[in-house]
């Protein structure tokens, strides 16, 4: 009875081992049957369980009678889910003779071992031609016709993208030279005194009456642009672009400028509060309107040039 058992044990392992090992070839084309000059894939595909170092059909010399290899399209391997590998190489081929191609398998070599797949079969067709018609010769290459339609086309095209361009180039240079004339007029140098021109200004800012209509930001925007103006004419000094402090430091430290210092601190408050309405949204008192005006004035008066200077 031990020995029944033994023996019993080491079938069921070979069995399980051969099982294990079992490799499987199957092989189909894709079609039953193609005509004359057709393709067909033909797919041999082999699953397998362990290690394999397998060899496929190359087909370099024993492709089978009535097919012509085309192209080997190259080997595509799936992982199943119970450890079994299946591994399928795909072949296309054509065929140039009507016939029942029938193959009896193909081998798939591992090793020492070569498993075959099952037979498979192919049906190519011949092409049924009309012999009541005669048959003719391929038709000669010949010229198509002149396509006058394409030609029109063509040239009302090119008139349109002409007549575009002499548009465009008409407008620019009407609107570049309205323009250029308007940046003349614009430059138009004013000869004036610079005191004079400042006193115009603050003339008419005080005729617009803009803080009395609550336009405080805006009065005082046009205040230091006034007055900045004038140091530039005044003084050569690009005040208009300058801050308030750089405006400050260069009029006193500058040895070009002979100014004294009351005008600068009275300018210094003039700027002062005209930065905290512009940026600190400082709403000032009415007689703080009236006396950065005031103080605008009279900078422009007591730093214009003298007679001496005029002359």
């Amino acid at each position: 009875m031990k020995r029944i058992a033994i023996n019993s044990a080491i079938l069921f392992c070979l069995a399980f081992s051969v099982k294990a090992q079992t490799v499987q070839v199957t092989a189909a084309f894709d079609s039953l049957a193609m005509f004359i000059g057709d393709q067909t894939c033909l797919r041999i595909e082999v699953a397998f369980t362990g290690e394999r170092q397998l060899r496929f059909p190359l087909f370099k010399d024993s492709v089978p009678a009535g097919l012509e290899l085309v192209e080997t399209l190259g080997y595509d391997t799936m992982h199943e889910t119970d450890g079994t590998v299946k591994i399928a190489a795909k072949y296309i081929f054509t065929g140039w003779d009507s016939a029942l191609v029938y193959v009896d398998g193909f081998p798939v070599v591992d090793g020492e071992d070569t498993f075959v797949s099952n037979a498979v079969s192919l049906k190519i067709v011949d092409i049924d031609v009309d012999t009541a018609n005669a048959i003719c010769d391929i038709k000669p290459v010949y010229d198509p016709p002149f396509d006058w339609e394409l030609i029109w086309t063509i040239v009302i095209l090119v008139v349109l993208a002409a007549a575009l361009v002499v548009a465009g180039i008409f407008v620019y240079r009407k609107y570049f030279r309205n323009k250029k004339k308007a940046d003349e007029e614009v430059k138009v140098f004013d000869s004036r005194p610079a005191d004079v021109i400042a006193l115009e200004q603050l003339e008419q800012l005080r005729q617009e009456k803009l803080w009395q209509e609550g336009r405080n930001k805006e009065y005082y925007s046009v205040l230091t642009d006034i007055i900045k103006s004038y140091i530039n004419r005044r003084y050569g000094i690009n005040a208009v672009e300058s801050t308030t402090d750089d405006l400050l430091r260069e009029l006193r430290m500058n040895t070009r400028i002979s100014i004294d210092k009351e005008p600068i601190d009275v300018l210094k408050e003039v700027l002062g509060l005209a930065d905290l309405v512009k940026f600190a949204k400082w709403n000032p008192l009415p007689t703080e309107n009236e006396r950065a005006f005031e103080d605008g004035k009279n900078f422009v008066q007591n730093t214009r040039k003298t007679e001496e200077e005029k002359k």
